[in-house]
């Protein structure tokens, strides 16, 4: 069966029907000390080479789960505009180099689609994993002597 673009309203806009958006890894695990994590999403096209060809946008977004933000990472709240044929495009999000010697933390990914378009999205969540790579933080020793 073929499949035919229709605009059904001026607010609406259905796609070929063959377009499959997700997250490229649903696991990411960075060290702090690389400061940035590159979160890529994937669209393919079930019938064609051609993923789309319309445009669309889709929402990528985080959430503090044991890692907060601003504190461990730069939140994110992006709208990817995906052209014609566009197969895939990537988000940069900032990590904090801090000195503190702490555990793994953690922050989730959402990608969500405009209401406007009707496009399956699979792989929806992921997990992005901030190992600390600072070492055992050692403070220096002072000696007091006191004289009684």
């Amino acid at each position: 069966t073929s499949r035919v673009f229709v605009r059904l309203t001026k607010d609406t806009t259905y796609l070929t029907g063959n377009e499959v958006v997700r997250l490229a890894e649903t696991s990411y695990t960075i060290g702090e000390s690389d400061e940035v994590v590159e979160v890529c999403i994937n669209a393919v096209g079930t019938t064609s080479s051609c993923p789309s060809t319309e445009s669309f946008h889709v929402t990528l977004s985080t959430s503090d789960q044991t890692a907060e933000s601003p504190a461990d990472y730069v939140a994110v709240e992006e709208v990817l505009t995906f052209a014609a044929c566009e197969s895939q495009r990537c988000v940069n999000v900032r990590l904090a180099n801090d000195l503190v010697n702490e555990p793994e933390e953690t922050f989730s990914l959402s990608l969500t689609r405009s209401t406007r378009y009707h496009i399956s999205i699979t792989s929806t969540t992921g997990v992005v994993v901030i190992t600390d790579d600072d070492g055992v933080k050692y403070l220096p020793l002072v000696f007091f002597f006191l004289s009684l």
